[in-house]
Order: structure tokens, then sequence, then C-alpha cells
């Protein structure tokens, strides 16, 4: 599966689980997004001469409010998944895998945490993936 194919993948899943209150962007937001959003990226490169490829993703969540729940609701989503009326209707990244109509890959959680932002009124939580594909 080559990088853009994983990116195009990611986004249509990730468009699933945030996608009715957040914004998702590839690489970077606009001069004009709106807040809340999110921007995802894969900034690492693997050795393509192996079988198996690790590529590690990190998703920055944003959101220029006092009150961060937005930001923090979107990251619970995309870990754990979309419940509507207590179903699983979107898995979510952590512990996910796609099957060969979407392309083999696993993916799980490494990393979460707040981060500080030079803007007082910019709140941002990070996340960060591994994906595994065959």
């Amino acid at each position: 599966m080559t990088l853009k194919q994983l990116k195009t993948r990611v986004k249509v899943r990730l468009d699933n689980l945030v996608g009715d209150f957040m914004e998702v962007y590839d690489g970077k937001a606009g001069t004009n997004a709106t807040f809340p959003y999110l921007v995802f990226k894969f900034p690492n490169a693997s050795n393509p001469a192996r079988k198996q490829v690790h590529r590690r993703m990190e998703i920055d969540f944003w959101d220029n409010s006092a009150d961060d729940s937005n930001i923090l609701d979107g990251a619970d989503i995309v870990k754990n998944g979309k419940y509507v009326d207590d179903i699983l209707s979107v898995v979510g990244l952590d512990f996910s895998t796609q099957d060969e109509t979407e392309g083999f890959y696993s993916c799980w959680w490494e990393f979460e945490g707040e981060i500080p932002d030079t803007e007082t009124d910019i709140s941002r939580i990070q996340q960060r993936y591994v994906f595994k594909i065959d």
C-alpha cells in the first residue's frame, strides 16, 4: 500500500468518526479553517524493502475555545470509535485493522497528551498511532 492510499483511507475513517462536528485536514489546515478541527500527518518514512512497513501518524486536534471538551471528545472518538445509541457504528483507530477491501494494515495508539501553545486561547491535543502495513 502506498502512502497516498493509506492517507486516503485514513482520511475517510477520520471523516466518518468526527466529520459531523470537526473538519479533518491532511497535513495542514488552511488559513480559513473553522475550529475545532484536526490535522493528521505521517512524518516519518519506512524502509520500503521490508515486507512489513511501520509508519507513525500524528493527529493534532485544535480549538480556539477555553473549553477544550470538543477536542477531547474528538480525540476519544478517534481512539475508541463512534457510538450511536450505544452501538459501535465506526471503529476507532486503537487496535483497528483493515481488510483486503481497504488494504491490509493494523493500527494502535501510542501517545496522547495536551500540547502547550504560545497562543493562550488555543487548545491542542496530540495523538500518535503506529500503523503496521502488510
